[in-house]
């Protein structure tokens, strides 16, 4: 992950005054993480903005900008922030080159003393959840310990794998808890997918069943914000992509490769199905009373809309 300390330090306090305590016993910190400054922010709103009408929907949180100096093997580490001595200097480094580039696309140059003062702050605070994850992993699973990982956003927001350019900055499947975590792949057990009876996503990007009618149907039902910016999920049939192709879902379960699934929010989405004696549903979920285009095969009719039983991408059964 990439962390905005300051953030972070909020979130702490939030959760002190709600009565929950949070220790290096139960939270802890990877020295390796890549930190989030305000000049990522700075950019990562000022780039969105020049993209006018292709703008991807970014949150503006610097996660993109975080992350691409990481490649360019320029970004701090938390083992950076955390380092009295040599932080001062490396902020100062960092700070005046990327000042140019904030001025350069119209923005105000960041203060030094200002920025150094809040993350100094921060990282006093956070040092003491600072440690190696890798070692402290490794020394659970030679003892046989449970890890759970859980994977942020969805297949196709993935950097490599998704709908680029409208995806996120990391791995979003499966094989991404391995490269993040350091946890070798023999280590794995088992992949849990998750799949949503409708599709969403936040910002730009292909959603080819969105229509306004079908948008607010769903977000009615499902009452789904984006976390981070509390914008409303855009909503759409749970669908093919492009029509020639396999549905999304079954592409979605390829990369993962899961173990099992779970299906989510398909109670609160069953209201929206049409029913009756007459209606065939395709092989992707869609209600409709002709096969939806580039579905490889339909439904036979059921008497009260249900489907029969059909194998999974991942040779499954499931209703």
């Amino acid at each position: 992950v990439v962390m905005d300390p300051v953030g972070l330090v909020k979130e702490l306090d939030g959760l002190a005054k709600l009565g929950v305590s949070v220790t290096p016993d139960n939270f802890r910190i990877s020295e390796t993480a890549h930190v989030v400054f305000p000049w990522h922010r700075e950019l990562d709103g000022a780039r969105e903005a020049q993209k006018g009408d292709n703008k991807i929907g970014t949150t503006k949180r610097g996660i993109g900008p975080t992350y691409g100096d990481k490649v360019a093997r320029v970004g701090f580490r938390v083992l950076d922030l955390v380092n009295r001595e040599r932080f001062p200097a490396k902020l100062r480094e960092r700070l005046d080159e990327n000042n140019a580039l904030i001025q350069s696309l119209g923005g105000t140059p960041l203060n030094y003393d200002q920025v150094l003062a809040e993350y100094t702050a921060a990282a006093d605070r956070l040092r003491p959840f600072v440690t190696n994850t890798v070692v402290f992993l490794h020394e659970v699973t030679q003892r046989a310990g449970n890890i759970l990982f859980e994977g942020a956003q969805g297949t196709f927001l993935d950097i490599d794998h998704g709908t680029y350019p409208f995806v996120t900055s990391s791995n979003t499947t499966s094989g991404g808890a391995c490269t993040g975590s350091g946890v070798p792949p023999n280590r794995m057990d088992k992949v849990i997918g998750v799949l949503k009876a409708y599709t969403t996503r936040v910002g730009g990007g292909h959603l080819p069943t969105e229509s306004a009618e079908v948008s607010d149907l769903l977000h009615g039902m499902g009452r789904e914000f984006g976390s981070t910016t509390g914008r409303a999920r855009r909503c759409g049939w749970f669908e093919p992509w492009p029509p020639a192709t396999p549905p999304w879902s079954m592409a979605s379960m390829s990369w993962p490769s899961p173990t099992s699934m779970v299906w989510i929010l398909s109670r609160r989405c069953r209201s929206a199905w049409p029913t009756g004696p007459t209606v065939r549903r395709c092989a992707i979920s869609r209600p409709t009373t002709k096969c939806w285009p580039g579905a490889s095969r339909c439904m036979r009719p059921s008497p009260v809309g249900r489907p029969r039983p059909r194998k999974s991408p991942v040779g499954k059964t499931f209703r």
